[in-house]
């Protein structure tokens, strides 16, 4: 089940209306009610003024630099290629093990776009606000092949370690680091565990064996900019091709 995060600011906003004095009630339909001229209640307002600066001072930190802006598209983007990336490399750093490729879903990068510059905490909280974890799992090739047909009928999603093209809403010229896809082969691939759980029709994920990281993928692609960082690297990503239309 994807979780959202539930910030400081959700709790806010709860005890500010319930902090309300006054209503007044203009409509009712299908039990939903409009509610208007609500007034904060100011005891209310100072119990949640902590909380918000707290959070407020945690997402605020520069964590990096962004080169060049960062686009969710199809059936490519470079923004769906630096998670992947990112899911990757990650993966393969938490659980110790090689990776084929990584997948992502179009769906779970949240923002359009992320703008060149200082990159901050929230900044990756508002693309990835959903509690998932990163996790690797192996599969035959047939059920390899299910998961590249999924990625190229939903018109492309952010992948790296595999290139493909989609004609008629299906892979051809399948490349696996760099070699032939082979479908007698088993390959080892990273995703998130929502999608391994069955998530956006992955139902044949399901019942597969998951070597859980237990990290959240936010906190990955968060501890990932901040070593580049470390090293004196800014994050730059472009797209390569990894996935085209025929």
């Amino acid at each position: 089940m994807r979780k959202a995060y539930f910030s400081f600011y959700s709790i806010a906003f709860i005890l500010l209306l319930l902090g309300c004095k006054t209503f007044s009630l203009s409509l009712e339909q299908d039990g939903l009610i409009n509610i208007k001229n609500a007034t904060a209640d100011s005891t209310i307002l100072e119990l949640y003024e902590p909380y918000k600066l707290q959070i407020d001072k945690q997402m605020n930190v520069q964590i990096g630099v962004l080169e060049n802006d960062l686009l969710k598209e199809k059936p490519e983007s470079n923004l769906g290629n630096l998670c992947a990336h990112i899911a990757l490399v990650q993966t393969q750093l938490y659980l110790n093990s090689k990776i084929d490729f990584a997948v992502l879903n179009y769906g779970g990068l949240r923002v359009p776009s992320i703008a060149k510059g200082n990159l901050l905490t929230a900044d990756i909280y508002k693309l990835m606000p959903f509690d998932n974890s990163l996790v690797s799992i192996e599969l035959d090739g047939p059920t390899t092949l299910k998961v590249i047909e999924k990625a190229a009928a939903e018109g492309g999603w952010p992948v790296d370690g595999i290139r493909f093209k989609i004609s008629n809403g299906l892979p051809k010229e399948i490349l696996i680091n760099g070699e032939p896809f082979d479908l007698s082969k088993n390959y080892t691939i990273a995703t998130i565990d929502y999608l391994a759980n069955g998530g956006d029709k992955m139902d044949f994920l399901r019942e597969k064996k998951q070597n859980m990281t237990g990290v959240f993928f936010r906190d990955a692609i968060i501890e990932y900019i901040k070593k580049q960082t470390l090293n004196g690297q800014t994050i730059k990503a472009e797209k390569d091709g990894r996935i085209s239309n025929e």
